[in-house]
Order: C-alpha cells, then sequence, then structure tokens
C-alpha cells in the first residue's frame, strides 16, 4: 500500500486525498486478485506532535474505513509497526489495542523499524511474545539500531537467532519479505540463504 500517506494529519483535505490513495490501492489490489496487503499507519508528524490525541483520533478513523473496505474486498491487512520518530504505533501494546477492535486485521513485524531506538533490545520479541498469533506478514532487514538501513542479514546487530527462535516457538509459518536494499544485489540472495538456514536449524 502507498508507505507515506498523511492519513492522521491535522489538515482535512490532506487526511482526505491520503485516506482515498490507501482506498484507491486496495480497488486496484482487489482487481490483481492480491489476498494480502501491508499498511503503515497513519504517521504523526509536524504540529500533530502537539495534540496526539487528536491525531490518533484521525488516525483511527481512517483506519476504519481501511479495514471496513478491506474486509468488504476480502483483503488480508497486515498494519505495519513504525518507529518512536513516528510517536506511535511502534511499540506492541499500542497494537494490542487496536487488535480488540479490528479482528480480521494482522501485523506486519518489521524487524528494522523494531530496532530502531530500541533502549532494551527486546522490541522484536516483545513483538513476537505479546502478539504472535497476530502476525500475518513479516518485513526482515537489518540495522545498527539508528536508522532504517535495510541491511543484508548479519550486517547489523539484530538477534536473528533469538527473533526466528521466538516465531517459530509462536507458530508462525506464513509469508516473509526480505527489505534489503543493498547494492549489490547478491547481499539479497544471502540474506535468503541465511535466514533460511536459522530457520532450519532452530
Amino acid at each position: 500500500m502507498p508507505c507515506f500517506v498523511y492519513t492522521a494529519d491535522l489538515t482535512e483535505s490532506i487526511r482526505r486525498a491520503s485516506l482515498n490513495e490507501v482506498l484507491n490501492s486496495l480497488d486496484v489490489a482487489s482487481e490483481l486478485r492480491i489476498q494480502k496487503a501491508v499498511l503503515h499507519p497513519g504517521i504523526i508528524i509536524g504540529l500533530g506532535v502537539f495534540v496526539i490525541e487528536e491525531s490518533l483520533k484521525h488516525a483511527f478513523n481512517s483506519l476504519d474505513a481501511i479495514v471496513s473496505k478491506a474486509d468488504e474486498l476480502g483483503i488480508n491487512l497486515c498494519l505495519e509497526n513504525m518507529f518512536p520518530r513516528y510517536q506511535s504505533f511502534f511499540e506492541p501494546e499500542s497494537f494490542a489495542e487496536i487488535f480488540k477492535m479490528y479482528p480480521n486485521l494482522k501485523l506486519t513485524l518489521d524487524t528494522g523499524h523494531a530496532n530502531i531506538d530500541n533502549q532494551d533490545g527486546r522490541r522484536n520479541l516483545n513483538f513476537i511474545q505479546q502478539l504472535g498469533d497476530r502476525i500475518g506478514h513479516l518485513h526482515i532487514s537489518d540495522n545498527l539500531g539508528k536508522r532504517d538501513d535495510h541491511l543484508p542479514i548479519g550486517e547489523g546487530n539484530i538477534d536473528f537467532p533469538e527473533i526466528i527462535k521466538a516465531l517459530k516457538e509462536s507458530g508462525y509459518n506464513d509469508t516473509v519479505t526480505l527489505e534489503v536494499f543493498a547494492e549489490d544485489r547478491r547481499k539479497l540472495r544471502s540474506s535468503k540463504k541465511k535466514f533460511a538456514a536459522l530457520y532450519a536449524d532452530i
């Protein structure tokens, strides 16, 4: 789905245009017979950070419309965890409340996002342990905890053996996207091999 759209923006016209882009994308997904779609939550930036409650209200109103449309079209919608810079939707606790409201909504766990500004190093594990039954897709990449670098597996500080062990214990057996953006595209293939080997060995 469109990534950085402003479905939580304080300005109604911007919010409406962003929401329309997402809803139109769902129509296209349906025409293409896509069964699963990944959605970024409404990001909170600008003046929105000073009125978080109002921004979150807009985010949830938009999410309500998006989830309803996805359900109507029979598309499995997976909401992606973000990182602290966007003020919300980066800790498991905020997703727990969302999943109570929307029984068909799933989580896209992005390992890179969960590792950014991750003080105790456990945010990925916390997501899996608290919401393992709601994970519907994975975005896999590595980083050093500062930026969303999209590094190959093993070039950052994410503990993938520990994460994969927790995923297997949770019963996860579904789709994975390797978000490895290295210029040397062979590193994408090597990341796939490393991920598969870790999954087989644990």
